[in-house]
């Protein structure tokens, strides 16, 4: 959900987007997928996290991604850019 109560959705589906995602989901998230197969894509999500850009959650033995961390990520990532003369 958004700040105004809205659920969010993957973009170009009506799949909602839980509060935990597993790495795919955060890969089409962060649309990581685009022009590559999704083992590309993965690839890329865990030079992110060994560059410690972005933080998992550890859930079990698997690792998650909440919608903050990936949002804060994106925020990041925009101010940087705003950054750049």
């Amino acid at each position: 959900m958004t700040a105004n109560g809205q659920a969010e959705y993957f973009p170009g589906t009506t799949d909602a987007v839980p509060a935990l995602l597993t790495a795919e989901e955060a890969c089409r998230f962060l649309r990581l997928d685009l022009d590559r197969d999704i083992a590309a894509a993965l690839k890329a999500l865990r030079r992110l996290i060994d560059r410690r850009q972005l933080r998992p959650c550890k859930v079990g033995r698997n690792n998650r991604y909440s919608r903050g961390e990936l949002l804060r990520f994106i925020l990041q990532r925009t101010e940087q850019f705003a950054e750049v003369p």
